[in-house]
């Protein structure tokens, strides 16, 4: 071989900087002629000099597989464990581009879902879906008894024609962070700039699941529940309580799940509250599409022996019940889902039962554990509606269905607790002490409504006496730790270098939340098991005093507002004064304007209770209504 074939065979072949897209891909040298280079015209392609951005690296490619993630977190491990996930930090390179015809393409169905419009519709496989075989009985029950006949009903939504609100036929509203109303009536964050949402999303998770990469819609709505719906949910102030589980524990789960059960849910959480806050229709239709998708996800994940009793699991049963509470049209599955989510925390052992399964009252020991600790969360939101939920319901529905009565068994917090201003839940909004008590007032209500006394005259003696030692015991360690408080806080006001006196605002706040839940429970007593009538003394000093603590601790503009409903409602009802009836009703508009979907249905009941002089518990009992405040 020449000297000169053996340059030309190791000659480096070089493409164009400025050539056309073809020739830079295939890497052949481009003649650069427009507009068409001579190599797309010999092999009659398109030939393409536009500019376009090129974000570096290779794109990420999905997994072959797409397995279901175990949704567990051993929260028995180290509290670290349980609030870090082990993934890559994302860099630029690790990004693909957001092309916008996938975007603009994307619909409700796309990403990990599987639809139960075609096949699974048939009557045949609704059979079959009853019959199939699950290791858990638990899980079986709850399937048959629950989460098929809302699986058939979401999987025969009517969409009507005239009012098109398919995700990819909506757009996201340029004003969808700046809502309407008086700023001095809105919550802090609900009048917040408008942000773009990226900066919400966590850092840590790469990439985004197919629900949110593919829809602008949920993508937005997302956000927002991250950063206004989920605050709103406990009544710590946002500033203080950084670790709310609903804000951080909830997304994190929805994420890093493998599956978009979860995340649906907290979409069409957001959803909802955003257009009963704007005074929109109620987005049916794509609720729906979620709700069934969540329900897919349900079923599979109760389905399968490694999941039916996981941490996503429980958590997906009690997000739809308390859906279903606030946001949903018509609740009715509430509480199915209370009661599977019930069987789950049981089999599983997150709550310890003191005395036998099968006695008459089941006590239940409540252990104190971490912000970060999944399994507290979860003890603390079964607590929460179990005992608030039942206060706040029409004892009528809620006991013929009701399984063994709960008493709970608190730890009692310390004086070291409240020096570091830690003795108030700020999950719940009041100390857990008051939980027992809570509890025995749900017995006594249940103990003089199975009895079938509607007259105060003929109560039965050892009932009173049992409601009177309750209402005392509460009463004094009400007394008792608010004294300490006023102590503390004393000490603390003299300090003016001690840290935790930026903090004294925000625990005020949890204070009044604190009185006006035990007070309320007071009010009970005096209304659901002694009877005595609305105009009597006891019962209009009592609505004196939670109306001053509303009033004047409670501010409108605190989550503290909405996480207070069960409160404001009972002692709405037993107003007297047209003065404070007009705050009772300014303070529900308030919560209707914010997104609080049942306030609507209290607003009804507090006039109707005020024309008739009936009690509200009455009233839905006469409506059927089986619906919580909370």
């Amino acid at each position: 071989m020449s000297k000169k074939d053996i340059e030309g065979t190791n000659k480096k072949r070089t493409r164009s900087r400025f050539g056309c897209h073809r020739c830079k891909r295939l890497k052949v040298k481009c003649d650069e002629m427009r507009p068409s280079c001579s190599a797309c015209v010999k092999s009659g392609k398109e030939c393409d000099y536009s500019i376009k951005l090129t974000w570096g690296g290779r794109p990420f490619k999905k997994p072959k597989t797409n397995n279901l993630a175990n949704g567990t977190i051993d929260s028995t491990e180290s509290m670290s464990s349980v609030g870090t996930f082990e993934t890559k930090q994302p860099g630029i390179d690790d990004l693909e581009p957001l092309e916008k015809d996938r975007v603009e393409s994307s619909s409700p169905g796309n990403g990990r879902y599987v639809s139960l419009d075609d096949d699974h519709r048939r009557d045949d496989f609704m059979v079959a879906f009853k019959d199939m075989q699950t290791p858990n009985e638990l899980a079986k029950q709850f399937l048959n008894d629950s989460l098929l006949p809302e699986l058939n009903e979401f999987n025969h939504l009517i969409f009507h024609e005239d009012t098109d609100s398919s995700p990819e036929n909506l757009t996201i509203m340029e004003t969808s962070h700046i809502f309407s109303g008086e700023a001095s009536h809105q919550l802090p964050m609900l009048t917040k700039p408008k942000f773009t949402g990226f900066e919400i999303i966590p850092e840590v998770i790469s990439p985004l699941p197919d629900i949110l990469l593919h829809n602008d819609l949920y993508k937005e709505h997302y956000h927002k529940y991250v950063e206004i719906y989920s605050k709103l949910l406990c009544p710590a102030a946002p500033r203080t309580y950084t670790d709310n589980p609903f804000t951080c524990l909830l997304p994190r789960l929805s994420l890093s799940s493998g599956s978009d059960g979860l995340l649906a849910m907290l979409i069409s959480f957001s959803l909802a509250q955003d257009a009963t806050h704007k005074g929109d229709p109620y987005p049916m239709d794509t609720v729906g599409l979620l709700l069934n998708r969540a329900l897919d996800d349900l079923y599979r994940r109760l389905t399968d022996p490694q999941e039916a009793n996981s941490d996503y699991t429980l958590c997906l049963i009690l997000v739809l019940s308390c859906f279903e509470i606030i946001c949903d049209r018509n609740p009715h599955g509430w509480r199915a889902h209370y009661y599977g989510a019930r069987k789950i925390i049981f089999s599983r052992g997150l709550l310890r039962a003191t005395t036998s399964m099968m006695s008459e009252r089941k006590r239940v020991a409540y252990v104190k554990g971490s912000e970060a600790d999944l399994e507290f969360f979860f003890q603390r939101w079964f607590a929460y509606l179990d005992v608030i939920g039942s206060l706040s319901s029409a004892s009528s529905a809620y006991s013929s269905n009701r399984p063994t009565n709960i008493i709970w068994e608190c730890p009692v917090p310390t004086r070291e607790d409240r020096e570091k201003l830690t003795d108030i839940d700020p999950f719940t909004g009041f100390d857990m002490r008051l939980l027992e008590y809570f509890s025995y007032v749900v017995n006594l209500v249940h103990q003089r409504e199975t009895s079938g006394t509607v007259d105060g005259e003929t109560l039965p003696l050892d009932l009173i006496q049992k409601a009177l030692e309750v209402k005392e015991r509460l009463l004094n360690y009400l007394k008792e730790t608010e004294a300490d408080r006023d102590a503390i806080e004393r000490t603390l006001q003299e300090d003016a270098y001690n840290v935790l006196n930026e903090q004294l605002e925000d625990y005020r706040l949890l204070r009044a939340t604190n009185r006006v839940f035990a007070l309320s429970c007071v009010l009970q007593i005096y209304r659901r098991v002694l009877l005595m009538p609305r105009d009597t003394t006891l019962v209009q000093n009592l609505v004196s005093e939670i109306i001053a603590s509303i009033r004047n601790q409670i501010p409108q503009q605190q989550p503290a507002a909405c996480c207070t409903f069960f409160s404001l409602f009972s002692s709405g009802c037993e107003a007297l004064a047209d003065e404070d009836r007009l705050f009772y009703l300014a303070r529900i508009d308030a919560l209707i304007n914010v997104g609080i979907r049942n306030a609507m249905v209290a607003k009804d009941v507090m006039l109707e209770s005020w024309e008739t002089g009936k009690y509200w518990a009455d009233i839905l009992s006469e409506r059927g209504m089986d619906i919580i405040f909370v």
